[in-house]
């Protein structure tokens, strides 16, 4: 069974870490789905960025695509169709990293967590936000073929997780400085340096992580809930 999996994300390096690590683990968990991964946000004529960081993208993507667009452009066939079109999807998958929460909460009517939030608060925070940006008059109660989630603190810290030895790296603030060390120490131990935010930078050690995937589920409750998530609503939509 094929599913195509619509990614809003907020840069292009996004893409090579969630398609990498999302489809190790759903060929090991669930043999029989192949993932084919259409990439929405940001579209591949896009630049690399905004002067407002990746997270405005996001949050711009969700303003101009108000629900009944999304199901137009991007959903408005049957679940799990043969005949496809290139922008249609079984299901988006729109995530944030929490790291943005700062500015994204100069853009959300949601009260922030408390200090210090907890990893857990930091992801509701977001996730809540992003429910609000992409239905502004209440998101339906039925199976609604999206998944919306957070990357605590950003999707580093799951090469982090795959790569390192830290069992909870979520509750790591500043994890930029910990993904550069982790990965040196994985893919060049004798060559230290810096990583270049690049896609093909990003493909290259995210194949690396694919062998420790395993990993990440259960150091970073945030991807083991996207996995679940993603599970139920495929579940709901094609039932045993």
């Amino acid at each position: 069974m094929t599913v195509r999996i619509g990614l809003v994300v907020e840069g292009p390096t996004d893409f090579a870490v969630i398609e990498a690590l999302i489809t190790a683990r759903f060929r090991a968990s669930h043999p029989e789905l192949e993932l084919q991964f259409v990439e929405v946000q940001p579209s591949p004529d896009a630049t690399s960025g905004s002067p407002g960081g990746g997270w405005s993208e996001v949050m711009r993507w969700c303003v101009r695509f108000p629900p009944e667009q999304r199901q137009r452009h991007f959903l408005d066939r049957p679940l799990l169709a043969q005949g496809i079109e290139t922008r249609r999807c079984d299901v988006l998958l729109v995530i944030l990293d929490a790291d943005a929460s700062d500015h994204v909460a100069k853009h959300s009517h949601l009260p922030t967590p408390p200090p210090a939030p907890s990893p857990e608060d930091r992801g509701d925070f977001i996730r809540n936000t992003l429910v609000a940006w992409l239905w502004p008059d209440g998101r339906p109660t039925s199976a609604d073929r999206h998944v919306v989630a957070a990357a605590v603190e950003a999707v580093e810290t799951w090469i982090v997780a795959a790569l390192g030895a830290d069992h909870s790296p979520e509750n790591i603030a500043d994890i930029w400085p910990h993904f550069v060390r982790t990965v040196n120490l994985a893919l060049r131990p004798n060559a230290q340096r810096g990583v270049k935010k690049k896609r093909r930078n990003y493909a290259a050690i995210s194949q690396r992580a694919v062998a420790t995937h395993h990993l990440v589920p259960s150091r970073c409750p945030s991807f083991r809930r996207i996995c679940e998530d993603f599970e139920a609503l495929i579940e709901h939509f094609n039932p045993a």
